[in-house]
Order: structure tokens, then sequence, then C-alpha cells
């Protein structure tokens, strides 16, 4: 008997180590996309909280008629559905209804393709680009709680690689909702160089608040100042890891943040890019940049 309880304290330790890794708290997600001809695709999310066995049903709701459920069958077997014979000279709306163990639950937000929408694969999101800057990069989060994600552009001006000296342009970030709502910019200064080597930002919910941050170098000080010899080269010079909280319309600066220093604040060619650019995951579930 003591051998076997012994073995039972060896596994308690590891049932902490393997707990549920904290994630964002986000909506269904269901989108239409017009395929043409009288085709739209159907597409929603599965949780990552919902059981193994969750099936859906799938309502299309036209203006002035009843909601119609698409399929005879709870869909078990994915989280897409293709229906033809859509009317896209008027607005169409679709929305799920999760079932679990034969209870059909309440419905998810629904999706609305507008009168004579056009066939595209893709969402059309005009960018606000600045003059001599072009998009770039691109990461994605839910920015102000709503269970959606936004966008955050890189639009970038004059980079170089870390390997050259001389002058870049400032990097600068945009964020944008999914109907192409601008939401705010964040210029980064000249003192953050521009390049595909040294400008990462990372948009993730690292707190798990509900709402995603935006983490971004930033140097203490003019470090290309230091040394006239390399314009704006990556000298050594104070460096900091900035978290943006709650980025929404009202925070277009640098504030409010949590400023952290880097191991090795003391950079030379961009040691900070390893910290900017990663996310580890300090106890398996919440993130150690939180």
């Amino acid at each position: 008997m003591k051998k076997y309880c012994f073995i039972t304290l060896l596994l308690l330790p590891c049932l902490g180590a393997f707990a549920q890794r904290q994630m964002e708290n986000l909506d269904r997600g269901l989108i239409a996309v017009n395929e043409g001809n009288g085709k739209v695709f159907l597409s929603w999310r599965m949780l990552g909280t919902e059981p193994d066995n969750i099936a859906y049903n799938l309502y299309h709701l036209q203006p002035n008629k009843a909601a119609v459920k698409l399929n005879p069958q709870p869909i078990a077997d994915g989280t897409n559905f293709t229906e033809e014979g859509v009317d896209n000279s008027i607005d169409n709306t679709w929305f799920v209804k999760p079932v679990v163990n034969g209870k059909e639950l309440n419905a998810d937000k629904p999706y609305t393709l507008k009168a004579s929408s056009a066939a595209n694969q893709y969402l059309n999101i005009p960018l606000h680009t600045p003059a001599g800057y072009t998009p770039n990069d691109v990461s994605v989060g839910d920015l102000d709680g709503d269970g959606e994600y936004e966008l955050v552009v890189h639009q970038t001006g004059k980079g170089r690689d870390n390997s050259q000296s001389g002058f870049t342009d400032a990097p600068i970030l945009q964020a944008y909702k999914l109907d192409g709502t601008f939401l705010w910019q964040i210029n980064l200064g000249k003192n953050i160089r521009e390049g595909a080597h040294y400008t990462q930002f990372m948009v993730y919910d690292l707190d798990g608040d509900g709402n995603a941050q935006l983490r971004v170098p930033r140097l203490v000080h003019r470090a290309h100042a230091a040394n006239p010899q390399e314009p704006n080269d990556v000298v050594p010079a104070p460096e900091r890891l900035s978290r943006l909280e709650r980025a929404s319309v009202e925070q277009r600066g640098l504030a409010p943040e949590r400023v952290i220093a880097a191991p090795g604040s003391r950079c030379h060619r961009g040691r900070i890019i390893i910290e900017a650019a990663r996310g580890p995951w300090d106890d398996r579930r919440w993130s150690s940049l939180r």
C-alpha cells in the first residue's frame, strides 16, 4: 500500500504542469463569403472550451421572413457549410446555434452579407497607409474585448537589414477592425530601427483580461546619436519592451504602458529581437510576458 501511495504523490505535481493554458475569449467568428452564382460559403469557430461531441445548427434569415434551418441534422463533422441559391440582391443573415447532447443552445452572434456583395474570397479593408510607406506584417488579437479579432498592421518605410548601417524610417503600427474601422496609429519613433529582422511586435491577451496587448521594442535614448559614424545603427543603449494595455481608439500614444527591462539591456545588433518576438509560457498556462 505504501508503494502505491508514493507513486500517487509523485504524479500530483505533474497535474498542475499540464493545466489548461490560458486562452483568448473569442466569439463564434461566423463569416459568410460570396462565391458567386448564388453560392455562399459559411465558416465558424469551434471554441476550445467546448466538448468534443458538439454539433451545430445553421440558420438563414432574410428580411421579413422567419429564419430557416439549413441542415436537416446537426452538423457534427466540421465547422463550415456552403449554401446554394442565395439571393444576393438582398441582405442575408446567418447565425449558428450549438447543439450539445441533443439540446440546442442559444444563438451566437449573427453575420450579415450585405445586398450586392462582391464575389470575393477575402475581406477588403481600406488602409490609411502613410506616404512613402507600404503595408507589411499583420498580427491579430481582440483589442477591445468584443470577442472579435482586430488587425494590427505594420506599415514600413525605408528599412535596412541589421548588417547594414544607415538611417531608416520610423516603424508605424496601425489597428483596424475587420469591417474597416480605423482604430489607432502608433509611431515607434526613429530610435527603433525599421527592418524585417528587427521591427518585431506581438499581439495577444497575455494576462487573460479579455483584451489583447501590443508588445513592442523601445529605446530609452537616441541610440544613433552615440555613434555618428553609424547613423541609426543598433548601438549600445538601454532598450525596453513596452506592453500597451487595452489598445483602443483613445490610446494613440505609448501610454499607458508597463515597461520591463530585457535581459541584457545593453544591446548591439538586435539582442532585444528575441525578447520582442517570443512569448514563452513560464508555467504551461500563463505567459511570462504578462
